[in-house]
C-alpha cells in the first residue's frame, strides 16, 4: 500500500469511529432532531445494525478491500433492515445514515436507498432526480417563537415539492420550557424536522381548522396541567 492510500484508509478509518462513537439513537438524538424518542427496542437493534455495519466497514478498510465490497457490506445491511417495522421518520433517518457512511466511503448508493426507502417503481421514476442530492442542505430554516419562553423554534426544510400538500398542523413541545406550541407546516415540504422542538401530535386539516386547532392545543396544555 502506497503511504497516500495509507494515509486515506486511515482518515476514513477515522471517520468511521467517530460515526460509531457519536450519540444516534438516544432519546437526545430523537428529540434534537425535533422527534418523539422510537420505542427502546426500536432504537437498541437500529444502534445494533449501526455499530455491527459500522465495525465491519473499518475491518474491510484495514484489510484494504475494494471499493465494490465496501458497497456490498452497505447495502447488506439494508436486507437486515424491515423498513415495514419503522415509521416515516426512522426510515428517512436510517437512509440519511446510510448515505452518511457512503459519503465517507466514496461510494455510490443512493438508487440502492431510493429503493429502499420508496420501493422499486417510485425509485426507478425517481432516479433521474438524484432525490438524496438534497441530504446535505443547504436547508431552509422557519423559526416560530415559543409562546411561552420566546426561544426559536425551527422547521428545517430539507426537501421540497411543490406538489406535496400540507396534511397537518404540528403540535410541539419547547425543549425549553416544555410549553405546547401550535406550528402551521405550510405546503410543498417533502422533509422535514424540528430544532428546539419534540412534535407530541399531528391535527389533521381535514378534521380541524385553525381555530379548531388552536382549541385543540389549549385542551391539550389544560391537560397537561391537570
Amino acid at each position: 500500500m502506497s503511504p497516500s492510500n495509507f494515509d486515506e484508509h486511515v482518515d476514513i478509518a477515522g471517520k468511521l469511529i467517530a460515526f460509531r462513537e457519536r450519540e444516534k439513537f438516544s432519546d437526545k438524538a430523537w428529540k434534537d432532531r425535533g422527534l418523539r424518542p422510537s420505542e427502546r427496542k426500536v432504537s437498541d437493534f437500529l444502534q445494533q445494525i449501526f455499530d455491527e455495519c459500522t465495525d465491519q466497514l473499518i475491518e474491510l478498510i484495514n484489510l484494504n478491500k475494494s471499493k465494490k465490497a465496501l458497497r456490498s457490506s452497505l447495502i447488506a445491511v439494508l436486507d437486515r433492515i424491515d423498513k415495514d417495522e419503522l415509521d416515516t421518520e426512522e426510515k428517512e433517518y436510517v437512509t440519511e445514515l446510510m448515505f452518511e457512511l457512503s459519503k465517507i466511503l466514496e461510494v455510490d448508493i443512493k438508487s440502492d436507498l431510493n429503493r429502499w426507502l420508496y420501493g422499486v417503481v417510485m425509485a426507478t421514476l425517481l432516479k433521474a432526480g438524484g432525490i438524496l442530492s438534497s441530504l446535505k442542505g443547504p436547508f431552509t430554516i422557519v423559526n416560530q417563537p415559543c409562546t411561552k419562553c420566546g426561544a426559536d423554534l425551527k422547521l428545517v426544510i430539507k426537501r421540497k415539492d411543490p406538489q406535496v400538500p400540507s396534511f397537518s398542523f404540528d403540535v410541539l413541545k419547547c425543549n425549553n420550557c416544555g410549553e405546547l406550541n401550535l406550528f402551521d407546516r405550510q405546503p410543498g415540504i417533502k422533509q422535514f424536522s424540528y430544532e428546539n422542538a419534540t412534535i407530541v401530535a399531528h391535527l389533521e386539516r381535514k378534521k380541524f381548522t385553525k381555530e379548531q386547532a388552536l382549541n385543540k392545543l389549549e385542551e391539550m396544555k389544560d391537560q397537561m396541567d391537570n
